[in-house]
């Protein structure tokens, strides 16, 4: 999954166990980056930083996460593995915090610009029992957990400006669950979409509505919600044989996508 990682001024929205330095991959020099935009991507072996403009590649070490990363608004970046959330420095290769996720397999992350709290989407727990949300308060700290009665897989969640947490999940019986935890509540409003969404994907927030992808269709939603209704206002179609849109970054008119189309071409049209 990819994080935009800002310099001086970011794309978006812990003291904790011991960690060993990561041996840098030697094909890819090390770059000085400065305040540059940058984004951070998951591929299958390797964590990569790009710059954001130009995708150019800056640097890469050799730790993938299990799921979707995110970054706050100082451009640190954290990146979900089962039983711990690693957070590095804008332009970082070696861990500068970790936070402990025990028992639970991460799927995504978000950072609430209005609080510094970070939310960690957890699919399952290691014993494959239901997941759940887990907030860690100015994103250091032990969690507090939050759960959906409705859903058993929680996929993926972000943060909009105002604080609100958008998630979705899946069920044994049903594959796509959409659902929000406003600001200040402890419940969660189950969202109804007004399109199918069989294969459903990453969850962000883009500036403006919340991007969702549908992966089986090679599309990505933005949805505007209002009350528990949540409906597309223009969907976004991946070009031929793009990548799934579980992998994608959305910022403006500009589309981001994991290993594989991480370049400045049009990836979609509106």
């Amino acid at each position: 999954m990819l994080a935009g990682c800002g310099g001086s001024q970011p794309p978006i929205g812990a003291p904790g166990a011991t960690f060993t330095t990561n041996k840098l991959e030697s094909r890819v020099p090390r770059v000085n980056t400065g305040n540059e935009d940058l984004i951070y991507a998951n591929g299958p072996f390797d964590t990569y930083i790009l710059f954001y403009k130009t995708g150019t590649l800056v640097n890469t070490f050799n730790t993938a996460g299990e799921g979707g990363l995110c970054s706050d608004k100082h451009g640190n970046v954290f990146a979900p593995h089962q039983d711990v959330i690693y957070e590095y420095a804008h332009g970082g290769t070696t861990p500068i915090a970790a936070l402990p996720d025990q028992g639970y397999r991460p799927e995504g992350c978000s950072t609430d610009p209005t609080s510094g709290n970070l939310a960690v989407a957890n699919f399952r727990t290691s014993s494959s029992q239901s997941g759940n949300i887990a907030i860690y308060k100015k994103s250091k700290g032990q969690p507090k957990f939050y759960s959906d009665p409705t859903i058993q897989y929680y996929l993926s969640c972000s943060y909009d400006n105002a604080g609100n947490l958008f998630l979705d999940g899946q069920s044994a019986s049903k594959p796509f669950l959409f659902a929000e935890l406003r600001q200040g509540s402890s419940m969660f409003t189950n969202l109804t979409l007004n399109e199918e969404n069989s294969n459903p994907g990453a969850v962000q927030w883009d500036g403006h509505y919340v991007a969702i992808g549908a992966n089986g269709a090679k599309l990505i939603y933005r949805v505007a919600v209002s009350g528990s209704q949540a409906t597309v206002v223009s969907t976004i179609h991946l070009y031929g044989d793009k990548p799934p849109s579980y992998l994608f970054w959305v910022q403006g008119d500009t589309l981001r996508g994991g290993p594989g189309f991480l370049d400045t071409k049009p990836a979609f049209v509106m």
